[in-house]
Parts: C-alpha cells; structure tokens; sequence
C-alpha cells in the first residue's frame, strides 16, 4: 500500500496525530478515541505497523495478554515528492489536507481547552501572506525543512518540551 493511501483514512491519521511525539499503549489510544470501536482501532493500529508508520517501543504482559507500547516512525510520516507525483488525484490530495488540518486544529484546539491559563509565549498563532518566485519560495521552504528536521532530532529534556508545529503552504488564486 502507497504511505499516501495508508495515511489517507480519518481513523488511522487520529491514530497517528495521537501517537506522534508520544509512547501510548494501545488502550491509551482507545481512550483517547472513544467513539472508534475497538475492534476498528486494533485493525488500523496493526495496517499501520504493517506500513511501518507505526512501531512497537515496548511490551509486557497485563493479565497475561501482551499490552503493546506505541510511536510513530517520524521518518515515515512525510509525504515525499515521490509520494505526490503522479500517484494522487488534487480532489483526494485536497481531502486528506482538509481532513488532517481539521484533526490537527481539534488537537491544538483540545490542548489549548485543558490548560489552567492562555499563555501566550507558548503559542505561535499567525497566518502569513508572502510574495516569492517559485525558485524562491523553493529556496524557503528548503531553508524552514532543515531547521525544522534539525529542531525535530533535539531530545527531550526537563527544559526542552515537545511542541507541535504544523505548517501548510498554497498559492493564493
């Protein structure tokens, strides 16, 4: 299966969003996804492992069955080129935009609702409109990957938190 059409289904990119940046079990994720049912959940848990989007970080035994400790392979997660030329029709491709954008703004928004204060330092909220030549906004975009693949390799620390950062760019017409 193509990592576009793999990643390119409602439940599996909540499953994903979910276990980015994070070690869950697979009960974990079944409580943060009430309404999909258990039996659909373990189904596209297991796709994507097959797909290597997701990997197994740990297992022990609960009530003698194995309870699984999930992550995502980030590696896996990025849409190459390859992956969008001449395999993806624009209405599918602008579907999976709208549905990921949708379950990613529920994310921040949820994230958002649950702390005790807006703190504004922590939150980059900011729609920009820029002019530039297509060899120039290829220029940019090179420039903002490395900083964020560089950015993205740092560990975790008690000072440094993972944060989400979700980027969408399209020409205005």
């Amino acid at each position: 299966m193509r990592r576009f059409e793999l990643l390119n289904h409602r439940v599996r990119l909540r499953i994903v969003l979910a276990l980015y940046g994070r070690r869950l079990t697979t009960n974990q994720v079944a409580a943060m996804l009430r309404d999909v049912p258990k039996a659909s959940l373990y189904r596209h848990i297991n796709r994507l492992l097959q797909g290597g989007v997701l990997e197994v970080v740990e297992t022990h035994m609960v009530k003698g069955i194995e309870e699984r400790t999930l992550t995502t392979v980030k590696s896996e997660l990025h849409l190459s080129k390859e992956d969008l030329t001449n395999t993806i029709e624009i209405d599918e491709f602008a579907d999976f935009v709208s549905t990921y954008g949708t379950i990613a703004a529920n994310d921040a928004a949820a994230a958002i609702a649950s702390s005790s204060r807006l703190d504004v330092d922590q939150i980059l909220f900011r729609d920009y409109e820029i002019a530039a030549t297509d060899e120039e906004f290829a220029a940019l975009r090179h420039k903002l990957s490395t900083l964020l693949d560089e950015a993205e390799q740092l560990p975790l620390t008690a000072e440094r938190k993972a944060r989400r950062l979700f980027i969408l760019s399209y020409l205005i017409t």
